[in-house]
């Protein structure tokens, strides 16, 4: 039988808290006439009455993930497929002997889909004409020329917060010029005046902007991959069909953690997983609506990654093996007084990384004497950023050593997820 997901499982896929708050009561209190989940194909459907006359159609694909529901919601999962997926791990969904004839009828549709875009992937796209490419090239020089000429003239004038029309404008330009990553970087120029750090966090902001600068006219003969990243960082696209061709790397892969950062547009979606052969990371990032074909946190897949030719860090899913099963032992991490070599050499590789994906195996956190936490590094320590998340693992630690998952940056370590003995629990 297929194994039912964790509460924790369910509420990482929620697009946010509201709607894991709505689908608690909704798994509780709604009238649910129909619901089942089939072991071949694992599928797992529901009707749930709402307003109308009508019930509402849940549905979720278990082998993917993904889900349909025929409400009106925006939100994907909406409140429905949540309430099914928890009322499923709450043991009151019964098995069933075949899928529901909306289940059936969906499940075609989406293997008529995949098939298209299988047939799709195998004939490769046109690859831009010589006379495009350069076209690009020529804007792409014309816009970084411009943004070092604004930056010379701002450190030039003495150190200021930038006013955010200015600094909207010269993003808008680098968009026009092709180069929207760093046309993003740009855009977050914009620093509190009343924080005292504030004129070191500028010049720093400046500093990685004019290497960009001044490093692209030479990404041809920079060593390595460090060509790839500044192209990257740019904001010149790699292609899928360029990521697919690298050679995959076969592991059983612990999905370790899901981070959905809605402050960049569009909103981007970072699946974090380990390696337990490897003892790699990589991130799976997905923009704009989740697509459902990610697995979710708490599972182990048997899978290919092929990594990003331009990020050391980032993946795409190849070829899954074996379905997602539930994740059984702690996760494959890394001793924590190695942090910081783990960062000096994930920014040796990528002089732009914001943030870089970690697994500790013994980390070990103390209070700071404000109310913050700390991740304890031996003669060092590293603050943990976010109180409510950093209080949530130290809860779970107890005083004791933990596997702790989360994002190194510059400002501290960003926790995400944390083992309790049994299960991953998210921060």
């Amino acid at each position: 039988m297929v194994t039912p997901w964790s509460i924790e499982q369910v509420a990482a896929v929620a697009p946010d808290a509201a709607s894991v708050t709505a689908a608690r009561k909704l798994a509780a209190t709604g009238t649910w006439p129909v619901t089942g989940v089939c072991e071949e194909p694992a599928v797992l459907f529901g009707e749930c009455k709402g307003s109308g006359a009508t019930p509402y159609v849940a549905l979720v694909d278990l082998a993917g993930p993904a889900w349909n529901c025929s409400c009106p919601s925006r939100k994907i999962p909406c409140k429905h497929v949540l309430a099914l997926l928890l009322r499923w791990s709450s043991g009151s969904v019964p098995a069933a002997p075949e899928p529901s004839a909306a289940a059936t009828a969906w499940l075609g549709k989406r293997a008529a889909r995949a098939e298209k875009v299988a047939e799709r992937a195998a004939t490769p796209p046109r690859a831009p004409s010589q006379a495009a490419l350069e076209r690009r090239a020529e804007r792409i020089a014309a816009g970084l020329d411009e943004l070092g000429t604004w930056l010379e003239d701002l450190v030039t004038a003495g150190v200021s917060v930038p006013q955010g029309d200015d600094v909207a404008r010269a993003a808008a330009r680098l968009v026009d010029a092709q180069a929207p990553a760093i046309a993003e970087r740009v855009r977050r120029l914009h620093v509190r005046s009343d924080d005292p750090s504030w004129p070191g966090k500028l010049l720093e902001s400046y500093g990685l902007l004019q290497l960009l600068v001044t490093a692209h006219p030479r990404a041809s003969e920079l060593p390595g991959t460090l060509g790839a990243v500044v192209r990257r960082r740019v904001g010149e696209p790699t292609r899928t069909e360029v990521v697919l061709a690298q050679p995959p790397l076969r592991d059983v892969w612990d999905v370790v953690a899901l981070h959905t950062d809605e402050t960049s547009r569009p909103v981007t979606h970072r699946t974090h997983l380990r390696g337990r052969t490897l003892g790699r990371s990589f991130v799976l990032v997905e923009t704009g609506p989740r697509s459902g074909t990610n697995p979710v946190p708490g599972t182990s897949i048997d899978a290919d990654l092929h990594p990003h030719p331009a990020a050391t860090d980032r993946a795409l899913l190849g070829t899954v093996h074996t379905p997602a099963v539930p994740l059984e032992h702690a996760p494959h991490g890394d001793p924590a007084h190695e942090l910081p070599l783990l960062w000096s050499a994930a920014v040796a590789a990528d002089p732009w990384r914001e943030r870089h994906p970690v697994v500790l195996a013994d980390a070990r956190l103390r209070p700071d004497g404000d109310g913050g936490w700390l991740l304890d590094l031996g003669e060092e320590s590293l603050p943990l950023l976010g109180r409510s998340a950093a209080r949530a693992c130290a809860a779970v630690a107890g005083g004791h050593a933990v596997t702790l998952v989360g994002d190194c940056t510059p400002r501290g370590l960003e926790p995400r997820a944390v083992w309790d003995g049994r299960r991953l629990v998210a921060a």
